[in-house]
């Protein structure tokens, strides 16, 4: 939970120094907030598991199909996420925007702009999961390398995800302006 905060935060002031903004809000009731809707959703997450588990129970073949459907959960809301949510994070965590705003903006901006955040991503995220995989089987001394490449993989991913989301946007508005200054002329032509 902390790490995430902390991460949270790091969007925000990425965000600032790169815009050059001297933002005196550095945002901690938004990540709060986040944070909290966060984990209301991982207790809602892991009650449903577990009742899916305790109904599974009944002998192994049983236990195991209810932890596929779980696997199967848990891709579904992933895939959701890829597909409508995607700049959702750094847009409420860096902009003055509501929550019901940023959602708006957020599925404005997945129309036409889902692959320009996803595949970088993943292509990051692997990388870092692999090495992770390999450090679990070191004792003791895996532990602290894992503590370490997810520190700088949450510090590498936060920073790729704002200059993402901030290159979208621009591109978004510079998109929006050129329509306008177009509209305008089509206007002063008639």
């Amino acid at each position: 939970i902390v790490m995430s905060i902390a991460r949270d935060l790091f969007y925000r002031n990425i965000a600032n120094k790169i815009e050059n903004k001297n933002d005196a809000d550095n945002g901690i009731k938004k990540v709060l907030i986040f944070n909290g809707i966060a984990i209301l959703v991982l207790l809602g997450n892991g009650i449903i598991f577990y009742c899916i588990l305790i109904s599974g129970l009944e002998n192994i073949l049983t236990l195991y199909r209810m932890l596929i459907i779980i696997c199967v959960i848990i891709i579904i809301q992933v895939f959701i996420y890829c597909l409508f949510f995607i700049y959702f994070t750094p847009l409420y965590l860096i902009r003055n925007l509501t929550f019901s705003e940023s959602l708006k903006y957020n599925f404005h901006l997945c129309k036409s702009n889902k692959a320009r955040i996803f595949f970088p991503m993943l292509i990051t995220e692997i990388p870092i999961l692999a090495v992770n995989s390999i450090f679990n089987r070191i004792p003791y001394l895996g532990s602290l390398l894992n503590i370490g490449l997810s520190v700088f993989g949450n510090i590498f991913i936060a920073a790729l995800m704002t200059i993402i989301y901030l290159n979208v946007e621009y591109m978004d508005r510079k998109k929006d302006v050129e329509k306008t200054e177009k509209d305008i002329s089509d206007e002063e032509l008639i």
